[in-house]
């Protein structure tokens, strides 16, 4: 999420993995609030136009822009 928080469905494992708890549903589904009040939806990371720190797609993102 652009604030930096996990969203709300997010499961974080002690090795490193996570899993999302409603992923057969989560596109489109509300994820939470930005600081102006609007929804955030749920998208596929790799369509948002964001990096995330931490994150392992960062780099398949940047590879993609260059590429493209």
């Amino acid at each position: 999420m652009p604030n930096g928080k996990d969203c709300k469905y997010l499961i974080r494992f002690g090795n490193g993995t996570t899993k999302c708890k409603v992923y057969k549903t989560r596109f489109g589904r509300i994820v939470g609030v930005n600081d102006r009040g609007q929804n955030i939806y749920c998208s596929n990371i790799m369509w948002t136009p964001d990096l995330y720190d931490g994150c392992p797609y960062n780099e398949l993102k940047i590879a993609k822009w260059l590429k493209g």
